[in-house]
């Protein structure tokens, strides 16, 4: 964690914000050690980058872990998984309830920017019908 308060102190001191995002089978691989060295740290310019393909992976109540990040989810990575399988897939694929997800990043004051993690994918392929699945959820 000191090296991660030393970037953070950098940070502030040239007015970014870093975004953790926590990766299933790192060292930080849930929610709550995410939250715990948010804690630890303390830092203002520390924020989340909340994969919520992630958090259904690592978290046992995701809605819970998403909600406990209020006020602390600079950004959003959205696609879609299949349970137990670290697998970005596109939002219409997979087991997640992605327009519940939405909404509970929108509960959790979530209002940022976000953007479709799924980079196994040719991108033009996919994204006529992606664009479209995201707008009906929008």
């Amino acid at each position: 964690m000191r090296d991660l308060g030393r970037l953070c102190r950098r940070a502030q001191e040239m007015g970014i914000l870093l975004a953790l995002e926590f990766e299933p089978g790192f060292v930080i691989d849930s929610t709550d050690l995410m939250l715990r060295a948010f804690s630890e740290v303390g830092s203002p310019v520390l924020k989340a980058n909340l994969d919520i393909g992630h958090v259904f992976l690592c978290d046992p109540d995701p809605m819970d872990a998403i909600a406990r990040c209020k006020g602390l989810i600079a950004h959003a990575h959205l696609e879609n998984m299949k349970t137990g399988v670290h697998n970005h897939l596109v939002p219409y694929e997979g087991d997640m309830d992605l327009p519940a997800y939405i909404s509970a990043l929108r509960d959790a004051g979530f209002d940022g920017m976000a953007s479709f993690d799924a980079y196994q994918y040719d991108y033009e392929a996919v994204a006529e019908k992606t664009i479209a699945y995201f707008k009906g959820i929008f």
